[in-house]
């Protein structure tokens, strides 16, 4: 299993790290959570490409996915992963007592690559994340 997610993310992170586009964001949309992107060795990966994107298997069988929310880390590694309620992201909620998985995506071609994939529950005026499920310190997964 860890395997085919590790194939999934490399095939992922090669399809958008060129061409991802996040859909016209919004700083007034909800705050999902913030982390640090770190490398191998735990320094900070500044300048690095962010993408969030909410896991929704059915459209994975589509084209193109189109990330939800598109930042660059500061020069701490930082960076902060906002969504808004509405849309599938709802849907997806409603048929699932609130939860939407989402996934991060960041670094660029020839780089190193990150991955995280966590839930987030819609409380009727935000997103709820457990800590421990959204590390403070992300490390790279190639």
């Amino acid at each position: 299993m860890r395997g085919l997610l590790i194939l999934s993310f490399v095939l992922l992170a090669t399809a958008f790290t060129g061409a991802a586009s996040a859909q016209t964001q919004s700083n007034d949309w909800p705050r999902v959570g913030a982390a640090r992107l770190v490398t191998a060795n735990g320094d900070p990966a500044a300048g690095e490409p962010v993408w969030l994107f909410a896991d929704q298997a059915k459209e994975h069988q589509h084209a193109h996915l189109k990330a939800l929310w598109a930042t660059t880390t500061n020069e701490r590694g930082r960076f902060v992963l906002r969504a808004p309620y509405r849309g599938k992201i709802r849907r997806a909620a409603v048929q699932n007592d609130g939860y939407v998985n989402f996934e991060i995506v960041a670094g660029a071609e020839g780089r190193s690559l990150w991955y995280w994939a966590f839930p987030a529950r819609w409380n009727g005026s935000g997103w709820d994340v457990e800590p421990a499920i959204l590390p403070r310190r992300i490390p790279p997964a190639l």
